[in-house]
């Protein structure tokens, strides 16, 4: 386990990338996590975070393959990008209710992941924010969202166990 410094209000681009970490704890006091900062940690299996932090940048935590639950805190405004694609063994996301857009690939290839709620706020899902995530079975769209990418079909035809969507 890694320990993040009181100081610290950052974590950089590609700062824990393909290490062999196990667990992090993100204090309050980061704000920002940067672009590829804990990419292909293979081992990750426990991610903890604090309020406090804002920003998490694309591919942050893409290819985490032991990472099987993510609790976002409510003080996250920005997930970039592929945050958390190639999560295969994902199964449980808490996202943020502070959160407007659900970016481009965010959870590509979560095979695992069963459950969806997207909090209310969110006003835009882009595309492929959950192609290939083959065990997807409900997922519940807040009264808040106005946009969903055109070819959002793309995403679900690779979900076939889908049987449930609320609006």
């Amino acid at each position: 386990r890694v320990a993040i410094p009181n100081g610290v209000t950052n974590i950089g681009e590609r700062t824990f990338y393909k290490t062999g970490l196990l667990k992090i704890h993100i204090p309050g006091n980061v704000k920002k996590i940067g672009e590829d900062a804990f990419e292909y940690c293979e081992n990750l299996f426990d991610v903890e975070f604090e309020e406090g932090l804002k920003k998490i940048e694309e591919s942050a935590f893409a290819g985490c393959y032991s990472l099987t639950s993510i609790d976002l805190p409510d003080s996250i405004e920005t997930i970039g990008i592929k945050a958390f694609s190639l999560c295969y063994n994902l199964s449980n996301v808490k996202l943020p209710s502070s959160l407007n857009v659900l970016n481009n690939d965010i959870f590509t290839s979560c095979f695992k992941l069963r459950k969806i709620e997207i909090p209310e706020g969110v006003e835009r899902v882009e595309l492929g924010a959950f192609n290939r995530c083959r065990k997807l079975k409900e997922i519940h769209f807040p009264k808040s969202m106005n946009y969903f990418y055109n070819d959002c079909a793309g995403d679900f035809i690779n979900a076939p166990k889908l049987k449930r969507i609320f609006v």
